[in-house]
């Protein structure tokens, strides 16, 4: 009985380890590096966000958004420049820390709150497809 339930978990365990790198392995999504955990986490996909800006991962910043601005909608991220002034667009998130999230699960809707210079802030988050997205202040 033992040997047949390690290895049912071993199956499972095996099978949820292909299961990661697929989904690790999409190029055309950047968030695709990120676990489910971390994108179904409010506070978790804020953290993320200020990280890719602290690494200036364009890309990954642009995924964050629930609505790229319209004057930064045609900036194109693979030219130096387009992807310094998108990521100057968001220069005032650098180095914050999130301190705590609250979800209000019925509106899928969530407020950040981060730390930056020592000043607590706000953000407002919201839930798309199963992603935390940015919405603004």
């Amino acid at each position: 009985m033992m040997r047949y339930l390690c290895a049912a978990l071993l199956a499972v365990t095996v099978a949820g380890a292909v299961h990661a790198e697929e989904k690790k392995a999409d190029p055309k999504d950047p968030l695709s590096k990120f676990t489910d955990e971390e994108l179904a986490d409010p506070g978790a996909a804020c953290q993320k966000f200020f990280e890719a800006i602290a690494s200036e991962d364009a890309e990954v910043v642009k995924a964050f958004l629930s609505e790229v601005p319209k004057n930064l909608a045609g900036l194109d991220l693979k030219k130096k420049e387009d992807r310094a002034a998108f990521l100057k667009a968001w220069a005032a998130y650098k180095g914050a820390t999130v301190t705590k999230s609250m979800r209000i699960a019925a509106a899928g809707l969530a407020q950040v709150t981060y730390e930056v210079n020592g000043a607590e802030k706000t953000l407002r988050w919201q839930n798309v497809g199963g992603r935390w997205k940015y919405v603004g202040d």
